[in-house]
């Protein structure tokens, strides 16, 4: 696995918040021996971001199931929350289709500094993990609604339950089906929600590179 970490501009280890509720929802420690390379289409250089996608919503207009590398997605005009940058053209199947590293693999930790989870991400082929399971696995996680138990208990503060709810807010923009699906897991990330790429980070894994929306495609 080439992917564990994370990071936005506030930093690249877990917060105590994460350490602390990462204990209400516990998931096996993983660690990958391999030193694997990232896809250059995804690979995070701070003078070239390979990629430009706010995780508050889906990659693609409709949800395309990739269950072969020659399967055609969605048209690459439609992929309007989903851009790399490097590639001076319309992305395509292909492109989605590459292996996320390599040497590949069949399982991906991800995890943020202000996620209590992992984002666990498994290979739908025999051939490994690709751009395509990174993205759609990713989005289908941070996209599920949170327990009670994540948002009322003795770790979170006022100050934090204050940014969950600005966070959800903003992100339902006042319409009322996301209003009534409550807080999701990428409300968590507060303000810092696009995804410009992928680093390495610690234990032979890596992590998100995240900015606020806020600030200008580089």
């Amino acid at each position: 696995m080439f992917l564990k970490g994370m990071s936005d501009v506030h930093g690249s280890s877990p917060s105590p918040i994460f350490l602390s509720l990462s204990l209400i929802h516990y998931q096996k420690e993983y660690t990958d021996p391999l030193n694997r390379i990232i896809h250059p289409i995804i690979a995070y250089t701070p003078s070239h971001p390979p990629i430009y996608h706010d995780l508050r919503f889906p990659p693609f207009p409709s949800t395309p199931s990739l269950t072969s590398s020659t399967q055609p997605l969605s048209t690459p005009s439609e992929f309007t929350n989903l851009k790399f940058p490097n590639i001076k053209r319309k992305h395509n199947s292909l492109d989605l289709a590459q292996l996320a590293c390599t040497p590949s693999a069949s399982f991906i930790r991800l995890y943020h500094p202000k996620l209590p989870w992992y984002i666990d991400i498994h290979a739908l082929h025999p051939n490994g993990v690709t751009v395509y399971d990174v993205l759609m696995q990713m989005h289908a996680q941070l996209k599920t609604s949170i327990s009670m138990r994540h948002y009322s208990n003795e770790v979170l503060g006022g100050k934090e339950r204050e940014g969950l709810n600005r966070a959800y807010r903003g992100r339902c923009g006042g319409r009322g089906k996301e209003l009534n699906e409550g807080v999701k897991q990428v409300d968590f990330l507060g303000e810092a929600v696009l995804l410009r790429g992928f680093l390495r980070g610690v234990g032979e894994c890596g992590r998100l590179r995240l900015v606020r929306p806020s600030r200008s495609l580089e």
